[in-house]
This record gives structure tokens, C-alpha cells and sequence, in this order.
């Protein structure tokens, strides 16, 4: 299936990057600093950088020309360049996509349950009152540490008392999980 969020025409998930992005993201902000630290060194040695060494590697455009660190024209500032707030946006984006594909996962989860026992019920804990006047609350579904809102058409709800919950709707792909009250 496409993955849209990471822009890619085909995705395979084995495990999540997106959960260890922001882990990748500091490792290889350290690696590059490390590596441009001793890539001064070697230049104020007056010894050749190794040729294996690429630009890329050091996190410098692609058009900074190699040569020209082996003639020690290398920037003074080993990681000027590095931007730690497009990074910090970039965390921001990966949490979002953590999220939804937790929800995703979670659902999937519920659907196939419901699939396998189309009676499965869920016991919920209500936590509080949302809109009095939609009796809408809020409750945890305990099995699927799961928080939602749930309507009730009974009415009114006294918080912290169970209920039996059966899934009325699940779609994971639209992000859809309703409950209704097991009788």
C-alpha cells in the first residue's frame, strides 16, 4: 500500500521509523559533528581526508567540493549549518504520524476481534461528562486502554460506574470506532 505520509509510492511495515525518528535524527546530528570534528583534525595535520569520504557524509551540500577541504578551505563552524528547529517540526510531524498509526493498529485490532466474534463485548470505565446537552461522556475502555467519547441515548450517566460496550462501527482506514451499550 502507498504510505502518504512518508510520501512513498510502496511501504512495508516490519517495524515503525517513525517511532525511532527522533532517536535517528540526534544520532545522526552527532555522527556528522563527530566526523566534521575530525575532519579539522586531519586537515590541521595537513594529511589528506580520506577519499571514501563524501560530502554527504559530513552533512554538507552536495556541491561543497571535497578538494577543497584537502586544500583546507574547510568551514570554520562545524555545525552552523545544522538546523536543530527544522528538526524539532520534523518531531513534531513524526509524533502525529506515531499517533495515527497507533490508532490505525488499534482499531485494525478491534476490527479483527469483531470479526472473529461479532458479540465480543468491552467493559468501560465513564470518566466525566463531555456535552451534557449531546449526553455525550467520556469514557476508558479498559481492555484496549482506550479513552473515546461515547452518546448515551439513555440519557444521563453517573460518572464512575462500568458499562458493557459492544462495537456498533470500526474503520480503521477512516479512523472510525463507535460503541454502543451491550444489553
Amino acid at each position: 500500500m502507498p504510505h502518504w505520509g512518508l510520501g512513498l509510492d510502496c511501504y512495508v511495515q516490519w517495524t515503525s521509523p517513525i517511532r525511532r525518528f527522533a532517536d535517528l535524527q540526534t544520532h545522526a546530528s552527532i555522527k556528522r559533528y563527530l566526523r566534521r570534528r575530525r575532519v579539522h583534525e586531519i586537515i590541521a595535520k595537513g594529511e589528506a581526508i580520506p577519499s571514501s569520504l563524501t560530502s554527504g557524509d559530513l552533512g554538507w551540500a552536495s556541491e561543497f567540493d571535497m578538494q577543497s577541504l584537502n586544500d583546507g578551505n574547510a568551514p570554520d563552524d562545524l555545525d552552523g549549518d545544522l538546523d536543530f528547529l527544522e528538526g524539532i517540526g520534523l518531531n513534531g510531524a513524526a509524533r502525529t504520524l506515531q499517533r495515527q498509526s497507533k490508532q490505525y493498529w488499534l482499531y485494525e485490532h478491534v476490527r479483527r476481534q469483531r470479526e472473529q466474534d461479532p458479540d465480543v463485548t468491552y467493559t468501560a470505565l465513564v470518566l466525566g461528562c463531555v456535552d451534557q446537552a449531546k449526553c455525550q461522556y467520556a469514557v476508558y475502555v479498559q481492555e484496549l486502554g482506550l479513552e473515546t467519547r461515547y452518546n448515551s441515548p439513555a440519557g444521563k450517566l453517573n460518572i464512575g460506574i462500568t458499562l458493557t460496550m459492544k462495537v456498533d462501527r470500526v474503520s480503521p482506514r477512516a479512523g472510525i470506532l463507535y460503541f454502543v451499550r451491550a444489553v
